[in-house]
């Protein structure tokens, strides 16, 4: 559910710039469903480490795939931190600066995840659910590279000279 909600609040930016008049009421909460995401992350970091790892740390990290999501996860823990007007109006354009490790988190997230799912190295067939979260990542990749395109060529086009 984490990985499904980070993936529909990444959507939201590039759906809103490709489509303002269809998709641009969903700017506003976004914060929110950022937030229902974290919820998630920091639930599924506490089952996982207290139930496969009886709150072993050294034993968690040791393991690649779980060191990747943990810092994901401490990383979406920023993100959560500073998720707040309070957080928007002190820290100014370092604000914008520490929420585009929103990107970064997502690429670690993504990587547990087909780490977790077993997807490259094939030792059992993806359910249902793996294919639809995969396909969906794969989506938020490619709308995120167009939408970083489509910012570019638009300020290229509002340039002077």
């Amino acid at each position: 559910a984490g990985f499904m909600l980070l993936c529909v609040a990444l959507l939201i930016g590039p759906l809103t710039m490709l489509w303002p008049k269809h998709f641009a009421l969903l700017i506003e909460p976004r914060r929110a469903v950022g937030l229902a995401t974290f919820t998630f992350i920091i639930l599924h970091a506490i089952l996982a480490t207290a139930l496969y790892f009886n709150w072993d740390f050294a034993k968690l990290l040791s393991f690649l795939p779980l060191s990747i999501g943990a810092a994901a996860t401490f990383i979406f823990l920023l993100l959560a931190a500073t998720s707040t007007d309070y957080a928007v109006k002190t820290l100014g354009v370092w604000w914008k600066r520490l929420h585009k490790l929103n990107y970064l988190a997502f690429l670690l997230a993504f990587v547990h995840f087909i780490f977790q799912a077993q997807v490259v190295s094939g030792k059992r067939p993806l359910n249902y659910v793996e294919m639809l979260l995969l396909a969906l990542g794969v989506v938020v990749v490619i709308m995120q590279i167009v939408g970083f395109i489509t910012v570019r060529k638009r300020l290229a086009k509002t340039a002077p000279g």
